[in-house]
């Protein structure tokens, strides 16, 4: 790869560096303030900060793409290598894939006689290096998780007819927020001489793989049987000590124990479901990836919910865990024999009675001030033409007499109260609503401020509502879409479509990567129906990755998230007049979210299923 040359700032002091004749990706310290700088490497536009895997044929770098300002990494082919083709050819294939799970590929080509690939980059780990880090035994939640995510992204790839033909630990990818993404679909693969299998991820290889035979999506299939089967158990899935003992045994059919005999409170049919993805021949494995999924669904359930009694149940007194009451034994008396007596009080002192008398003295003179108050109370309810009040007694009356009750008074029935009315809706005059063009609200601001202030006060507070939900719409949908690249291209507003991934995603534009090559648009450039297809889309991706095994306060706080996006499309919809376009966020917030829907039928009543 060839120097360029270039000048840096240290990111501790921005001391300015000259670095014209350091070799890149040498560490050097700032002359300022002694703090570690890595030297970069201007490659294709992308600015290489550092290596992270190198291998004879490829290097993998951390990598900063200044267009968007965002890390990413990226795949280098040694300059001149014969695969490129192939390389690049397969990468365009799976970059077709979308789904929450993969890994999404941006972009390719060729720089310096160097074929590249770039794609997300995950500040992380990898599943080898949490299997080397995990406690020994198993982990079957994890395990449960982990196989669902790999069969979603597999299928994913499936539908666009890619096979992924390496799925071992080091290419499932773990980000800092747990999620669990597959990466390199074909592009090992795609190199042809190379050896992709190492030895010890021969372990992981289908039998036909090691046989070098014929081989489709089953083998991926097998290579998750046996990713799940380590989770489960903390075993390697194999039969040996070694990968050439491991190989022979795969290579003659020989399978390990079943899961259940090395993992006990196994949801009966996992052990069974697990060996089945491992069955030697690619026929006796299950039919299709959906199949798969909807098993591991079923058991990530059981599982979350036999782990949510264990934590609710009582341990029993006297376990290691719970101290046990101690309780001093008692004789009980024998048959016929005498109950003992019970025994007598202790008797008083002579000063214990004089306190006792002095007690009883307090007492009586409290009750007789009682006694005092309450006649007094009663003489002055009397009317001034009424009996004389009676002498109060020197000591506590036995009773006090009560006046009595007045003549029963007859309520008179009220008259029914009128039904509520309910609020008058206020008639807002939707076509002087400012519509930005490309969802830009925050250059609209002052048509907007204009529009509210010449609405009567209801109508301004159900606009200005309105308006707080969908303002920052397309903010948000940027980071949607460089967190997921979009793959179903667009529709321009003047009919023309663009076929094709749209690897970069800004405030300023979207880059649609099609056969012909690269084509920006500008945000003003889409009808308000190709924003309607990027809401439902990232919107379904959050229903599809919803965890329905969180415990319930969680679980709801994930409902309402996803209940509020939905909301926010539906009054987007219909604030720009396209109601119907908002019909399926308004199916979900109806569903997942029953406590947005009052509001729901108040903001974009237009949206709601008239039936």
């Amino acid at each position: 790869m060839a120097e360029h040359q270039v000048k840096i700032h240290c990111p501790g002091c921005g001391q300015k560096m000259d670095v014209s004749d350091v070799r890149p990706f040498t560490r050097i310290a700032c002359p300022a303030c002694g703090g570690q700088v890595i030297v970069p490497l201007v490659f294709a536009g992308i600015t290489l900060e550092e290596p992270l895997a190198e291998r004879p044929r490829v290097t993998v770098y951390r990598a900063l793409d200044p267009t968007l300002d965002r890390e990413v990494a990226v795949k280098v082919l040694a300059a001149g290598d014969h695969g490129a083709e192939a390389f690049l050819a397969e990468a365009r294939r799976a970059a077709a894939i979308t789904h929450a799970n993969a890994v999404p590929i941006y972009s390719c080509g060729v720089e310096q006689e160097q074929a590249y690939v770039v794609m997300q980059f995950l500040p992380g780990s990898d599943l080898a290096r949490w299997i080397g880090d995990a406690e020994p035994g198993g982990n079957p939640r994890f395990a449960l998780k982990c196989g669902l995510a790999l069969t979603r992204a597999l299928a994913a790839a499936r539908r666009q007819d890619v096979e992924h033909r390496h799925v071992v630990p080091r290419n499932v990818l773990l980000d800092v927020e747990g999620n669990i993404k597959l990466a390199d679909f074909g592009l090992a693969a795609s190199l042809g001489e190379e050896p992709i299998w190492q030895p010890e991820e021969l372990v992981y290889a289908a039998p036909e793989v090691l046989a070098g035979g014929e081989t489709d999506w089953r083998a991926d299939l097998f290579s998750v049987g046996a990713i799940v089967y380590h989770l489960l158990t903390g075993r390697l899935p194999g039969v040996g000590s070694s990968p050439a003992e491991f190989r022979q045994a795969r290579l003659v059919g020989q399978l390990p124990p079943e899961p259940s005999r090395l993992k006990g409170g196994l949801p009966p049919g996992l052990s069974d479901l697990v060996m089945s993805l491992q069955a030697f021949r690619p026929e006796d494995r299950p039919s299709g990836y959906e199949e798969v999924m909807g098993a591991l669904r079923a058991f990530e359930q059981r599982v979350a919910q036999d782990a949510a009694n264990k934590t609710r149940a009582v341990k029993p007194h006297g376990s290691d865990r719970v101290p046990s009451l101690k309780i001093k034994p008692v004789a009980l008396p024998g048959p016929g024999s005498a109950a003992p007596a019970p025994p007598a009080p202790p008797s008083k002192t002579p000063g214990q009675r004089l306190v006792d008398l002095a007690l009883v003295l307090a007492t009586v003179v409290l009750l007789s001030l009682l006694a005092f108050y309450v006649w007094k109370r009663i003489g002055k309810a009397q009317p001034e033409d009424g009996p004389e009040p009676a002498t109060p007694p020197a000591a506590v009356p036995a009773a006090v007499a009560v006046p009595p009750p007045a003549e029963p008074t007859v309520a008179a029935v009220p008259e029914p109260a009128p039904a509520p009315v309910a609020p008058e809706v206020p008639v807002i005059p939707v076509e002087n609503r400012p519509r930005p063009a490309g969802l830009d609200f925050a250059a609209a601001a002052p048509a907007l401020d204009a529009y509210l202030a010449s609405l009567p006060a209801p109508a301004r507070a159900i606009e200005a509502e309105r308006l707080a939900l969908i303002s920052d719409i397309r903010p948000q949908l940027v980071k949607d879409m460089e967190y997921l690249a979009y793959q179903a291209g667009v529709e321009l507003a003047d009919g023309q479509r663009l076929v094709g991934p749209l690897p970069l995603v800004n405030e300023r534009q979207l880059v649609v990567r099609t056969a012909a090559g690269s084509v920006s648009v500008k945000w003003t450039d889409l009808p308000f129906g190709q924003y309607a297809k990027f809401l439902d889309y990232y919107l379904d991706q959050r229903v599809q990755q919803a965890d329905p095994n969180l415990p319930p306060d969680q679980l709801a706080a994930q409902w309402r998230n996803i209940g509020a996006i939905s909301l926010r499309n539906a009054v987007l919809c219909e604030w720009y007049g396209e109601p119907a376009s908002g019909r399926e966020a308004a199916r979900v917030c109806a569903e997942h979210a029953k406590e947005l829907l009052p509001r729901l039928r108040r903001l974009a009543p237009g949206t709601l299923d008239q039936d």
